[in-house]
């Protein structure tokens, strides 16, 4: 018995030895990822890997737009904006979860008062929105008029006594009107036609009027 013992033994120490020595090898070769995806080409190799547009962080566009638009709205208006070739026309997530008041202003001005004012014909997008806190939240002077194929989606709808968990937008003062409009007054369908504005949805979001 003391022989099984000491063979059962000495092939667990040595399982786990190579378990250990093969994750070493691995981890060694581990590499953080920023900005967007990798993608492998057909061999499987990465020599070189080509960016995915399918899959954009926000966060490293959070100094490009003039220094007056650095907010929310103003960085999220200038990857949707076709011109500045970001976004392909076929659409992307846009992983905005990295926006906080530590990197950009989190209340959107007259200037930019939404990810889409003045864009004309902005590509097909789902916006993951960050986690916001009662002292940040994501602020809106007017109307967010979403167009077509605009999916946005928060990090909680939930209120407890503790406070809000999740994603809250809120209206500033003085605000008029709906907080979010899915599509625009063109996209009103004539009488038992189809809209003209397919594909909006909002999830997991609070939307806070402040009594306004």
């Amino acid at each position: 018995m003391k022989n099984t013992a000491k063979l059962v033994w000495s092939q667990t120490f040595w399982a786990v030895l190579f378990t250990l020595f093969g994750v070493s090898l691995c981890a060694t070769h581990a590499d953080a990822q920023t900005g967007n995806n990798a993608v492998f080409n057909s061999s499987g190799n990465c020599s070189p890997c080509a960016s995915s547009p399918a899959f954009i962080d926000a966060t490293v566009f959070v100094t490009s737009p003039p220094v007056g638009s650095r907010n929310f709205c103003g960085v999220l208006n200038y990857m949707l904006t076709p011109l500045n070739g970001i976004i392909p026309s076929f659409g992307a997530v846009i992983d905005a979860r990295g926006l906080s008041s530590g990197n950009t202003s989190m209340t959107c001005t007259t200037t930019n008062p939404s990810p889409w004012y003045g864009i004309s014909g902005p590509p097909p997008s789902t916006i993951l929105l960050p986690a916001t806190t009662s002292a940040a939240p994501i602020s809106i002077p007017s109307t967010w008029v979403l167009p077509p194929n605009t999916h946005l989606i928060g990090e909680g709808d939930t209120v407890s006594s503790s406070g809000t968990i999740g994603t809250t937008i809120q209206a500033k003062s003085s605000f008029s009107g709906s907080m979010i409009q899915f599509g625009s007054s063109s996209c009103l369908p004539p009488l038992g036609g189809a809209s003209a504005c397919p594909g909006i949805s909002v999830e997991n979001l609070i939307l806070d009027r402040q009594g306004f």
